[in-house]
């Protein structure tokens, strides 16, 4: 399983200009978005799917309003992949985040503070006690299961230091803007079976740069990893490179060094490659960034075509080494695109309109669990058949290149039978920035101004979805749009 920071890129919030439409002498707050109707609904947030395509796991937000409580709370839930038995996996007052099937299916491991910090924990699948593999501090940031099914890799934080620790609770500490990072690096633990006493964690790599996102080797000796000169998030950005560390002697080898920024990096099933996505060796707009491949040596590399928006994710590869599934966005929506491994043109999988996201897929490729969500439906789980199979027909279908076709599950049911808001919108021409078109839901006469809070993404191009959005004008006559900088559509 790869591990990569790009969804850290959240903490970054870029104010933009965005347009919503509503139908004339519609009335919002009679059957529109309210936030009233907003807080009924749970957020669903990732998906894992077991590696036998039987169970996906994800995760469910709701908000407690209780007493003095405000606060949100996350748990896992497991449905079937038929759609059916939809449950809750986790329980307490404490959230749970990052389900993770062991490669054998029989646990699913998580991270939690219920026991003060961020640790990893591990659940039989069929339920039980959970125990605590990890007593990491400050904290465990991501993890990953070894291919084996016997060990974690994962990364934490450099702790503080018993001086800093002191300074701290006399409330002397002085913390000094762009000095004294504090990096993530890479460590690996046996996942025991709870019984014992915890088993002693190894440190892989150490030095001053920070650890971005990580992948096992296929056979389990090695882990490919990503790192730049130190935590912020611009510096990510701006420069970047990929090694290879061995497990669990610690030796470091470096693959890709240079002016760019590398990243994700993805290994692929044969052992043969390690996909990754970089800006090339110049300087290039921010979130700008092609899917390159490098030999486990360095010694080959090899540029793969480009893709729509020349900002891929990077998901999975194929069982047979011979392509990259990729997430982009693609206009207003994020689809899932095939990239082949020989260069050749990327083509999109998921043809429905919408966005779609938190892709994961069984061993064999043949089941996918998705996250999907339009103008008038809240992101929801689905299960789709890569085989033909067209599912129980309830919901949407979509074309899928040279697998066959999707068959839709709708998996989750945490918002069954609350109403739906009507946005009143209705598809139209594009208008136009002075720099790109924004394509999506307008009606021609009458147009309300937002003003929208990105959530993760990138700063270039139209991002996935926004985390919050704030109405600054309503209803804005076609004509005045010239003034705004908004070319009129044709």
């Amino acid at each position: 399983m790869r591990v990569s920071y790009g969804s850290l890129v959240s903490g970054l919030f870029v104010a933009v200009v965005g347009l919503s439409m509503a139908m004339p002498g519609e009335t919002q707050a009679q059957d529109g978005w309210t936030p009233a109707l907003q807080m009924q609904y749970k957020a669903v947030q990732g998906t894992e799917i077991s590696p036998d395509g039987q169970h996906v796991a994800f995760m469910v937000r709701e908000p407690i309003m209780e007493g003095e409580k405000s606060e949100y709370l996350s748990h896992i839930w497991i449905a079937d992949a038929d759609g059916s038995g939809a449950r809750q996996f986790t329980r307490g007052d404490k959230s749970v985040g990052s389900p993770s099937f062991s490669p054998d299916g029989n646990h699913l491991a998580f991270t939690s503070g219920r026991s003060g910090e961020n640790q990893i924990w591990v659940m039989p699948i069929e339920g039980g006690e959970a125990w605590q593999v990890t007593d990491a501090d400050p904290g465990v940031s991501a993890f990953s299961w070894s291919p084996d099914a016997l060990s974690f890799a994962f990364t934490q934080r450099d702790p503080d230091t018993e001086e800093e620790k002191t300074a701290k609770e006399e409330l002397s500490y002085i913390i000094r803007v762009d000095q004294n990072f504090k990096f993530n690096h890479l460590y690996v633990v046996e996942v025991g079976d709870g019984t014992g006493e915890p088993a002693e964690v190894e440190r892989l790599t150490e030095g001053p740069f920070h650890v971005s996102g990580f992948d096992w080797a296929p056979d389990g000796s090695s882990i490919a990893f990503g790192h730049q000169a130190d935590p912020r998030i611009n510096t990510g950005m701006i420069a970047g490179d990929i090694a290879r560390v061995s497990v669990p002697q610690g030796a470091v080898t470096q693959l890709v060094t240079g002016q760019g920024s590398e990243g994700q990096p993805l290994w692929s099933p044969d052992g043969a490659w390690i996909a990754y996505v970089s800006s090339g060796d110049q300087a290039e707009p921010i979130g700008l960034g092609d899917v390159f491949l490098v030999s486990p040596d360095g010694m080959k590399q090899k540029a793969l075509a480009h893709t729509h928006d020349r900002s891929a994710g990077l998901v999975q590869w194929t069982p047979d080494s011979r392509a990259l599934l990729v997430s982009e966005t693609v206009g207003t929506e994020q689809h899932l695109q095939r990239l082949p491994a020989d260069g050749s043109e990327a083509s999109v999988v998921t043809k429905e309109r919408g966005v779609y996201g938190a892709f994961s897929f069984s061993d064999d490729l043949e089941t996918m669990a998705y996250t999907f969500q339009t103008p008038e439906m809240p992101a929801d789980v689905y299960v789709g058949d890569l085989d033909g199979t067209d599912g129980d027909g309830t919901h949407r279908k979509a074309d899928v290149d040279d697998v066959g076709r999707i068959g839709h599950r709708w998996a989750s049911h945490v918002s069954r039978g609350l109403r739906r808001g009507h946005t009143g919108a209705h598809d139209s021409e594009c208008p136009r920035w002075p720099s790109r078109s924004v394509c999506g839901n307008v009606h021609r006469e009458s147009w309300d101004l937002y003003a929208a809070e990105l959530g993760p993404g990138r700063i270039r191009g139209p991002p996935p979805q926004p985390t919050r959005q704030y109405r600054l004008r309503q209803g804005i006559p076609v004509r005045q749009l010239p003034r705004l900088g908004i070319r009129r559509p044709r």
